[in-house]
């Protein structure tokens, strides 16, 4: 059998339309790590003899089923890498390199799970640590946290926004959507404008500032999204927040004091820039939850 029919000849040139379609660099390498596994679990193989028993059987392996340390993954991860599946047997069927979907049978496990987020008590205990910090870096990172707080920016948003993108004279920050590759225009509220105004006193002699990182790194480049995970753990753990939580934790923090304060999912799924209102539901069930505990306690 030829390569050109191959199984990893196919990943390549899936990945590739990834890329041509305007997914983003990291979506695709995302994609590229799980179906590495699916290349190395059936290595040789046409991808048009591939059946839906080599599938089910790919699915319930060691190397997709258990983490390094022997764990067994959390549902959304292996979730995750049967949705990564389907999409790549869909795109084999609609491409004819093989007669139909050997993944049609793949259905994603039930799965929700627990919404990590700050209450406001613990979002004034996290900023101020960094306001209140000598830290080199604390005065960067304080805007930064306090950006994505107060917007409710994804981590790649915040990490990749430039001076350019911000009108502080309109309250206006646009924002690079790394899903679906979009653009929007976020109000910047009163308590992050005075932030933000400070930290421009910082950068006002730079030239060409319209193409500087909003929060750089220390060699002047856009921060990395491990950059930004690691700055979030260190203050965490400055502030005293035992609470598991990653950076977006601080968007679920947004989306579900916003959502608290006013009621509306319209409004919150607006903020958020969410495309389905399904995605933005599950803030509601967070307040459903604690009504349950409250009339628990009666």
């Amino acid at each position: 059998m030829s390569d050109d029919r191959g199984l990893g000849r196919a990943i390549d040139e899936f990945l590739f339309q990834l890329l041509a379609n305007g997914r983003m660099p990291s979506s695709v390498s995302s994609y590229a790590r799980e179906l590495d596994l699916l290349r190395r679990y059936l290595a040789g193989r046409p991808v048009g003899g591939i059946t839906p028993s080599d599938v089910s059987r790919f699915l319930v392996s060691p190397p997709v089923r258990a983490r390094r340390d022997g764990r067994e993954k959390a549902v959304a991860t292996l979730n995750r890498t049967k949705a990564v599946i389907r999409t790549f047997f869909a795109w084999c069927e609609s491409t004819k390199r093989t007669d139909g979907n050997p993944a049609f049978l793949v259905k994603g496990s039930p799965c929700t799970p627990p919404i990590r987020y700050m209450t406001r008590s613990e979002v004034r205990r996290f900023l101020n640590e960094m306001r209140r910090s000598t830290h080199k870096l604390a005065r960067r990172d304080f805007a930064l946290f306090s950006t994505i707080v107060y917007t409710g920016l994804r981590l790649s948003e915040a990490a990749r926004a430039l001076w350019g993108d911000v009108d502080l004279r309109r309250r206006r920050l646009l924002v690079r959507l790394v899903k679906g590759g979009r653009q929007e225009m976020r109000h910047i509220p009163g308590r992050l404008l005075h932030i933000l105004i400070a930290l421009r006193r910082d950068v006002e002699d730079v030239i060409d500032l319209d193409r500087w990182p909003l929060f750089p790194s220390k060699g002047r480049d856009a921060l990395s999204s491990r950059a930004v995970q690691y700055r979030f753990a260190f203050w965490l753990a400055r502030s005293g927040i035992r609470q598991r939580m990653s950076v977006h934790s601080l968007r679920h923090t947004f989306a579900t004091l916003l959502y608290r304060a006013t009621g509306d999912l319209l409004l919150v799924n607006r903020a958020l820039g969410h495309r389905d209102i399904r995605s933005t539901q599950r803030y509601a069930h967070v307040e459903d939850r604690r009504l349950v505990q409250a009339l628990n306690r009666l």
